[in-house]
């Protein structure tokens, strides 16, 4: 039975991995070595997946189901982002080695495909160009929540 679950896991990362605009640049021995360091983890609604503040150890792509993810300001809750399938979840603190900047719950019963360091940072190291579109989703946050943040103060 583990070894189906197994199979199954590598096929789930594999399809992912051939159909994400983030990992196109890979050749197949680039997707075998992420393969390898990647886990399909379910996680129940609810569930906090990130929480602010924590130091990171990797990256998820989502899969399947909703996240929300939030900061706080002035002791209250701020909501970000609502996160779908496909979205890069956890890549500040991956790209920066900085600490967790929000928090992320599951809104709905989820699956995520978490890759986890060191394995993910040799692999990106090998790929620059996989490493500069997260630095773009990087990018592309950092300049929302600040918005957001002005927007409700």
């Amino acid at each position: 039975m583990t070894e189906s679950k197994t199979d199954l896991e590598n096929m789930i990362v594999q399809a992912m991995l051939e159909k994400s605009h983030l990992f196109k640049s890979l050749d197949e021995t680039g997707r075998d070595e992420l393969r390898s360091v990647g886990e399909v983890q379910q996680v129940p609604e609810g569930r906090v997946v990130i929480r602010e503040g924590s130091q990171g150890d990797g990256f998820y792509i989502l899969l399947k189901g909703k996240v929300a993810v939030e900061t706080e300001k002035d002791g209250k809750p701020l909501e970000l982002a609502e996160l779908a399938r496909g979205s890069v979840i956890g890549e500040v603190a991956l790209l920066t080695g900085q600490p967790r900047t929000a928090t992320v719950t599951a809104r709905e019963p989820s699956v995520l495909l978490k890759f986890s360091e060191p394995g993910v940072n040799t692999v990106l190291d090998r790929y620059p160009k996989v490493k500069e579109l997260l630095a773009r989703v990087l990018v592309h946050r950092a300049k929302d929540t600040i918005e957001k943040r002005l927007l409700n103060e």
